[in-house]
């Protein structure tokens, strides 16, 4: 299987297998955290869901921290079990930001987990380059007219995210009112999407207490507070919406991986076996097998019949690769050789697997130089894909 992966700026990521703090730090010189503070886990890896999201109507809109703070947790601690393994990131780009210390210290006390929501210091535009946080979603403190500009982190996101976040938002909606959020998709050639992995951007509109802007509320908190929640509410609600849209593409891929072990009988220890390629077949019936008229076929090149003891993930593709017609969906390209699909957690701009369909190509071992017309095949259709998609400018190539 080969790897096509852009290149992106390298960012120094730590990380430990624990998360014992719930606030990390990051000063513009190193990225080190705070001196009493441990670098942790709360560093996501791609893939793990994470909204960050700034306190909203807490800066220009003149609400009171002190009680934004207590909407901020209280809406967290009812949400957070509600995203699956996703994670809640308040963000600031001050050190000592009041906010930060005010929720941090708050949600201790209600013991919200911290590997779920914890606090960062960074700019929201950079969070994966400036501080190795990986957000795949951020939240917007938008305008009622859904309009670039106006200064602070409306003017920052979409500086930030270019031309196409405009262009997709007025696709989505014209204007939102408060207490109220909308998710916009991130097309892939946003600078925002390939340099930080921000895949959506959520506006989200709280209640204004400054008589300079629209919609004052002079003051009425009582109003103020509700309309903070419902805010705090949809955008939750919009973030976990991405989550569970995440959660069902792998839920079809680890069922076209059950199909493939009732079809062919498989019966593994999935953890342990995930990525051990094959081994041959022994005197138990209880290992995974390919079709026995396949085996047959295949033996004469590999020197014996071969078991495909795989994780869900290799025999997903395997299925694909040996039956493209039936996953016309998936796959971008089939030739007698190969297909070509879309990685369904893609780690840059374009991230596409090349899968070997030649019975007895299992691993690197199988390689022999009759081959080599594959690898020939894979870069031409690289070839073509930077004629064709001009904003991509490296190319990553490997092979597993």
């Amino acid at each position: 299987m080969k790897f096509l992966k852009r290149v992106d700026a390298p960012s120094n990521v730590t990380s430990d297998k624990t998360i014992r703090e719930l606030s990390i730090e990051t000063t513009k010189e190193n990225h080190h955290v705070n001196e009493g503070q441990e670098q942790s886990g709360a560093y996501p890896l791609d893939g793990v869901p994470t909204l960050a999201f700034h306190s909203i109507s807490t800066a220009d809109f003149q609400f009171n921290i002190e009680k934004a703070s207590d909407i901020i947790v209280e809406t967290v601690e009812e949400f957070v079990n509600k995203i699956g393994n996703g994670r809640l990131v308040l963000v600031d780009i001050s050190h000592g930001s009041k906010i930060l210390n005010v929720v941090k210290s708050k949600a201790a006390i209600k013991n919200i987990d911290p590997a779920k929501f914890f606090t960062f210091v960074g700019d929201i535009t950079k969070l994966r380059s400036g501080g190795g946080l990986h957000c795949n979603v951020i939240a917007n403190a938008a305008n009622w007219r859904l309009k670039p500009g106006g200064g602070g982190v409306n003017a920052a996101i979409f500086d930030a995210a270019g031309p196409d976040l405009d262009t997709a938002t007025k696709k989505r909606a014209g204007s939102l009112a408060p207490g109220n959020a909308i998710t916009v998709p991130l097309p892939s050639r946003s600078p925002l999407f390939s340099n930080q992995g921000v895949t959506h951007v959520i506006h989200v509109l709280g209640p204004n207490m400054n008589p300079k802007r629209p919609n004052c509320l002079k003051d009425d908190y009582n109003v103020g507070c509700k309309v903070l929640h419902e805010a705090y509410l949809s955008l939750f609600e919009n973030f976990a919406s991405i989550v569970k849209t995440l959660e069902k593409s792998s839920d079809e891929f680890s069922n076209c991986d059950q199909k493939v072990r009732r079809e062919d009988g498989v019966s593994f220890n999935e953890k342990n076996k995930k990525f051990k390629g094959l081994s041959e077949v022994g005197a138990s019936n209880k290992l995974c097998s390919v079709d026995e008229k396949q085996n047959a076929g295949s033996s004469g090149k590999t020197g014996g019949s071969l078991n495909k003891d795989w994780g869900s993930w290799a025999q997903a593709l395997y299925k694909i690769a040996m039956h493209p017609e039936k996953h016309k969906n998936d796959v971008i390209e089939i030739s007698d050789d190969v297909v070509v699909l879309n990685d369904i957690y893609p780690k840059a701009q374009k991230h596409l697997l090349v899968v070997a369909r030649v019975e007895g190509l299992d691993r690197l071992a199988d390689v022999s130089q009759d081959h080599s017309h594959m690898d020939r095949g894979t870069l031409r259709y690289v070839e073509r894909k930077l004629v064709r998609d001009s904003c991509i400018s490296k190319i990553r190539y490997g092979g597993g």
